[in-house]
């Protein structure tokens, strides 16, 4: 590079360098500039000095405000905490809420639910960590055991919102069993410990987890014949074909078929073709047709017993109520024993 070019490159540097120098120290001195120009127009009336007042009142008070708030929030939050600690306190001893209920238990024990449902989903969203559950059940319980929500919601609510480990599963199968002893007709109780024990228990070898599948069976079982029942009969009938248990799961497709949908009914139909016979699923689609054309206004369960199939069906002898009784049920398939642990 010629002397010449690199003096007028290294002016050039130094002069940008000086430049930049020069900016920063001459921008306070705009700044000021700035500023005192714009005081100036502020305060060049009475009315901008007013106007100005107030702005800098407002922006001040909303400064002021906002930290207030978070400070507040802050406050607020270590009360939280602390209060969730000593919530119990809050809940007194059924003895008590007996006493304070007038005579009025279960509407207590209704408003202990409230309470519980707005703890669980307090909890729910927050830590999932349901310490005082068992607490708040038993107060209802001890307060009205005639709730068959209440079972059923404990049952499920010790599982939501954490880790399902067996323990919370013994915890839900326990809630049920209460239930079931109160109300042995609630099949939503008998399906949720046959869900637990076949679904959602951690098993650490194959043999384990057939011995809970063969548990949880006899639960479904019940679950599916109960009366009011909407479990579809489908599901327990595959579980028994899957065990190789043709007769348990013909037994339950014919149970639940009359109060089966469409949909329901078609697929228990091929199963019944499949593991009985086609004839078998034929008869039953003409027994349904002729239901349906004949009676199609009393359940099936009358329907079996009337009709012209009937009318020859007379009782050897009258003096035998067991004869009589014997001649007039319907042909319908015997159940297996089932027994539920």
């Amino acid at each position: 590079m010629p002397p010449e070019h690199s003096e007028a490159h290294r002016s050039s540097i130094l002069g940008a360098i000086l430049g930049a120098i020069l900016a920063v120290l001459a921008s306070p001195l705009r700044f000021v500039r700035w500023l005192t120009e714009w005081l100036t127009w502020w305060t060049a009336s009475l009315q901008r000095r007013i106007t100005l007042l107030l702005l800098l009142t407002v922006a001040l008070l909303s400064a002021l405000a906002t930290r207030t708030s978070r400070m507040d929030l802050r406050y607020d939050a270590a009360a939280s905490e602390r209060a969730e600690d000593a919530e119990t306190s809050y809940l007194p001893p059924p003895l008590a809420l007996e006493a304070l209920s007038l005579g009025r238990p279960a509407f207590v024990a209704d408003m202990v639910f409230i309470r519980a449902n707005l703890y669980f989903i307090g909890h729910l969203f927050t830590d999932r960590i349901f310490k005082w559950l068992d607490l708040y059940v038993e107060t209802m319980l001890a307060l009205d055991e005639s709730n068959p929500r209440v079972y059923e919601w404990a049952s499920q609510a010790v599982k939501y919102g954490q880790l399902i480990s067996n323990d919370v599963l013994e915890r839900s199968n326990h809630y049920a069993e209460q239930g079931i002893e109160r109300f042995p007709d609630a099949w939503q109780l008998y399906f949720d410990i046959g869900f637990n024990y076949y679904l959602e228990w951690k098993v650490d070898s194959p043999a384990e987890r057939d011995r809970m599948r063969e548990k949880a069976l006899p639960y479904f079982s019940v679950a599916a014949a109960l009366p009011g029942s909407e479990l579809d009969p489908n599901f327990v009938t595959e579980l028994y074909l899957q065990e190789s248990d043709v007769e348990m799961a013909l037994f339950h497709a014919y149970l639940r078929y009359w109060e089966a949908n469409e949909r329901e009914k078609a697929a228990l139909r091929e199963r019944i073709t499949a593991y009985e016979s086609q004839a078998a699923s034929e008869r039953l689609e003409a027994t349904e047709a002729r239901w349906k054309d004949e009676f199609p206004y009393v359940p099936f369960s009358l329907f079996a017993l009337l009709g012209p199939d009937h009318d020859l069906r007379v009782p050897t002898s009258w003096a035998d109520p067991s004869a009589v009784v014997a001649a007039q049920a319907p042909t319908v398939p015997d159940a297996p024993p089932v027994e539920v642990p």
